[in-house]
């Protein structure tokens, strides 16, 4: 995302989410299938109270980036856990930018079409991490792995358990080892 999102479009983006929701809901009861529809709301529970987490982080830029991620064109879904205690202010310059960087190489390399998915863990119970968790069809040549190289010597100081398949990428951030943050 290149430009901030401006307050009538965000509003757009939820109704539309909210609104796909409860029609999902809506059907489910009207289908007799009251079991499906609690499901659903237990989704969308679980889904509002990691966005919540996300905003307890304190890093308005990367949770606006893992916010709205799905409104936009991806080769990838993305879904988010998040049990954060502590605020991460100093580190939203360096997530903004690892993730930036992660997800456009995996757009740019992941199988068009294919089921794919990254999944983002974030946490802070004994050290602040974020584990990125791309599964999908990744198309391994030598671009990509000229990319990687680049990604991994870029965030070499905050980047640990490095692992890489053909369906398969995933890595976890440390953002408390980098040398800007306090």
């Amino acid at each position: 995302m290149n430009k901030p999102l401006e307050t009538l479009q965000i509003l757009s983006h939820a109704r539309h989410d909210w609104l796909n929701h409860i029609q999902l809901i809506d059907g489910y009861l009207s289908l007799k299938q009251p079991d499906k529809a609690r499901e659903v709301i237990k989704r969308v529970i679980a889904q509002s109270q990691n966005e919540s987490e996300m905003m307890k982080l304190q890093a308005p830029a990367f949770a606006e980036k893992v916010l709205t991620f799905n409104w936009f064109h991806h080769a990838f879904s993305l879904s988010f856990e998040a049990s954060v205690e502590d605020i991460w202010t100093d580190s939203d310059a360096l997530l903004c930018a690892c993730f930036d960087a992660f997800t456009s190489m995996m757009d740019r390399h992941s199988q068009s079409g294919a089921d794919q998915d990254m999944e983002l863990m974030i946490q802070d119970s004994v050290d602040k991490q974020v584990t990125f968790h791309f599964q999908g069809v990744l198309l391994i040549n030598d671009r990509f792995l000229k990319e990687t190289e680049q990604f991994l010597a870029t965030y070499s100081s905050t980047v640990d358990e490095w692992s890489l398949s053909e369906q398969e990428c995933s890595f976890v951030l440390k953002p408390e080892r980098d040398g800007t943050n306090t």
